[in-house]
């Protein structure tokens, strides 16, 4: 067992594992601002716990992909805490330490089953022609190594890699490599270009921009294929209050035809996001919808955005809300995605 430290329950754990049911059931109290203080106060008062979580899968192992937190709970053998109270503050905590990477499993799960194939029929939008698609590459890129560029990638990000980020290769088949790219990113002397963070997955990190990582590669007389993606994400962008920072690179994946995950904090960011990308010309491939791997973790956040509360603060969940879009160039290689669907 690897051993994490969390806010949560003063008394061990016991071996039973947790039900699902139960696990969904907790989770879906609605927070409220007096609430979250409670919380904080407990969490405060019980200080820093010790915990099991199961070890990574081994290698060729994998189970069905997750359907939402109690699906992952129970299907990974978390164990049953004694505490009802502190086993809702503890999953609380758990989501948000797991919820990056279920979120890059789920964005994969969705890229790979809406794929368009060689062979497959599409009806033209415009024309109502019935199109054939022929020997095209099944990804953007075309490679048999999937890519999944985390954009904007924060140092706390970082941090969680080693610990959580190995769920990500526990439902997925192909072999994946996660770039997380940014000028946040910290990437030391002694970390290896390459780390290995289980079976079919590895992880690169680049303290740069995106565009000037694209425009380092390029100049040096690589093919841009090699910086396509089969897919990008970006965790809580703030796409639409951060446009001059997020305009270079957003352009230049959309000009790959490779799909742009984006997740946020509330709904509205999530539309704001979702309309920027738009009116860059992107196609919406999903609109903005409940995360089913969002954070269960409540926090209060300044959004100047929701104008329907009447106030400047809202209670958020990191990842609350997720959407997806490519450029037109891509656009005839996806179908539209629907999380539900795949149940």
């Amino acid at each position: 067992m690897r051993r994490i430290a969390a806010v949560g329950l003063r008394r061990r754990l016991c071996t039973s594992s947790v039900d699902a049911a139960s696990v969904d059931a907790l989770l879906s109290s609605t927070a409220t601002i007096d609430s979250l203080a409670r919380d904080d106060d407990r969490r405060a008062a019980r200080g820093q716990v010790s915990f099991e979580v199961p070890d990574a899968m081994g290698d060729g192992a994998r189970l069905a992909p997750f359907e939402g937190w109690g699906d992952f709970f129970a299907k990974r053998g978390f164990p049953q805490p004694e505490s009802i109270t502190g086993d809702r503050l503890l999953l609380e905590q758990l989501t948000a330490a797991y919820t990056c990477p279920l979120t890059i499993a789920a964005a994969q799960r969705l890229t790979s089953a809406n794929t368009v194939e060689d062979g497959d029929v599409q009806i033209d939008a415009a024309t109502g022609e019935v199109m054939t698609i022929g020997d095209g590459p099944t990804t953007a890129s075309g490679k048999a190594l999937e890519e999944v560029y985390v954009l904007g990638a924060a140092s706390l990000e970082t941090l969680l890699v080693p610990h959580y980020w190995s769920e990500i290769s526990t439902t997925i088949e192909p072999s994946v490599t996660v770039v997380l790219i940014g000028p946040d990113v910290e990437v030391k002397a002694s970390t290896p270009p390459i780390q290995e963070l289980g079976p079919r997955l590895s992880c690169m990190s680049i303290g740069d921009p995106f565009e000037k990582f694209v425009g380092q590669v390029l100049a040096a007389g690589v093919d841009s294929s090699q910086v396509t993606p089969t897919f990008a994400i970006a965790f809580n962008a703030g796409f639409a209050l951060d446009a001059a920072s997020w305009d270079p690179a957003v352009r230049l994946l959309l000009d790959s035809g490779a799909p742009i995950f984006a997740t946020a904090v509330t709904e509205a960011q999530a539309r704001a996001d979702a309309e920027w990308l738009e009116s860059r010309g992107a196609v919406s491939l999903m609109a903005p919808t409940p995360n089913p791997f969002a954070s269960k973790l409540p926090e209060l956040v300044d959004d100047p955005l929701d104008e329907e509360s009447g106030s400047d603060e809202a209670l958020a969940y990191c990842n609350g809300w997720w959407h997806c879009a490519v450029g037109a160039s891509g656009a005839e290689q996806f179908r539209a995605m629907d999380f539900e669907a795949l149940r």
